[in-house]
Parts: structure tokens; C-alpha cells; sequence
């Protein structure tokens, strides 16, 4: 049942005398839930493409992979017990010269996925300040890289996946691709000493 069409109907009952059938508030509830997940399935389409690495949808309706662009290493560290989680972004130039990284540190986060994609969004967000316009975020989480290329619906990040997908839409070029583990160590390390560092604030 929707919380709204329990306070709707609590509402008829109190200022119109009106009641409505317990029935019919769950039959209404299950129909706008399903006309909700309809229209969230609206906005990430199914896209059929392999794992490859794929260049974001640019303003002029090309995919391409951005020349002189920001290269973003991503990753997180996530921690079963605690569903704790560690995030961190480094950002290089084109000559492999870091000039900007950040970690943080989030409680309650359900998955490594989850984790994954917040590692993503928060690495994205803070490139509003530093003025970069084309992008290339390489991260190696190949199950997040696949559903965000290939907009697979995905119900535990669909949100955040829509947020991406925005902030994307920003840059003048971007570009998203798969790395192994062994070539993001250094981000790899970041997030890692961002959980531990936090265990003993």
C-alpha cells in the first residue's frame, strides 16, 4: 500500500465521512507502485552493447572518447560488517600527473555496487569546482561499468545511475571505461585507508 493513498483515504474518512474500502486503497497502491517502476524504467532504456569501453552520449548526439580530457580513477572499499564504505577519486592529466584527489567515508550502504556507483557519482560532483569539461572515468567495478553503458535498470542503484547519467550530460565530452584492478591501485589504497583511517576517528 502507497503512504499517500493511506493518508488520502484517512483524510475522506476525517473531513468527508467518506471511507474506502481497504481493498480498493491496496488496489490503487499497487497500480501507481507499477506506474512508478514504469516510469523509472523510462529514464535508464535497455541498451544492447558488450562491456567494451563506451563513450557517454554527448550534447551533439555522438559517442566519442574525449582527446586532452581528465582522467578519473575511481573505486571503493566496502565493509560487509559494518556496511561501512570508502570512496575515492583521483584526477590525472593526460601526462599521468595527479592533480586533485578526495576519499570519503559513508555508513549504511548496502552493496559493493552501491558503493561502486556512489565512488562514481561523488567523484563526478566534485569536478563542478574544478572546471573540467571533458571527462574519462575508468574504474574497476566491470558490473557497474556494464549498467551504466549498457542503462541497465538496476533497482538497488537506478537512482544514482540516474544521477550519473545527468551529471554526464554536463561535461562537453565523456567517457567511462572498465580497467583491471592492478592499474587503479592508487585508488584502490585511497579508499581502503579512507574506511580504516575513519575506524579510528
Amino acid at each position: 500500500m502507497d503512504m499517500l493513498d493511506a493518508l488520502l483515504a484517512r483524510n475522506q474518512l476525517i473531513f468527508e465521512n467518506r471511507r474506502t474500502p481497504p481493498a480498493e486503497i491496496a488496489t490503487k497502491g499497487l497500480v501507481l507502485s507499477r506506474e512508478w517502476n514504469i516510469a523509472q524504467a523510462k529514464v535508464i532504456k535497455p541498451q544492447i552493447t558488450s562491456a567494451r569501453p563506451v563513450g557517454h552520449q554527448s550534447k551533439n548526439n555522438q559517442r566519442l572518447r574525449p582527446n586532452g580530457s581528465t582522467i578519473c580513477f575511481t573505486d571503493a572499499s566496502w565493509d560487509q560488517r559494518t556496511l561501512r564504505t570508502g570512496l575515492a577519486w583521483i584526477f590525472k592529466d593526460n601526462q599521468g600527473i595527479i592533480y586533485y584527489k578526495e576519499s570519503q567515508t559513508h555508513d549504511f550502504v548496502s552493496s559493493p555496487l552501491m558503493a561502486e556507483a556512489l565512488a562514481i557519482r561523488s567523484a563526478l560532483q566534485s569536478t563542478a569546482t574544478l572546471g573540467i569539461s571533458s571527462i574519462e572515468v575508468r574504474s574497476d567495478s566491470l558490473t557497474f561499468i556494464q549498467a551504466i553503458n549498457n542503462k541497465q535498470l538496476q533497482k538497488e542503484i537506478y537512482g544514482i545511475l540516474a544521477d550519473i547519467d545527468h551529471l554526464l550530460s554536463l561535461f562537453v565530452s565523456s567517457f567511462l571505461c572498465f580497467i583491471p584492478r592492478s592499474q587503479n591501485e592508487e585508488a584502490d589504497g585511497l579508499a581502503k585507508a579512507s574506511i580504516r583511517n575513519y575506524s579510528f576517528v
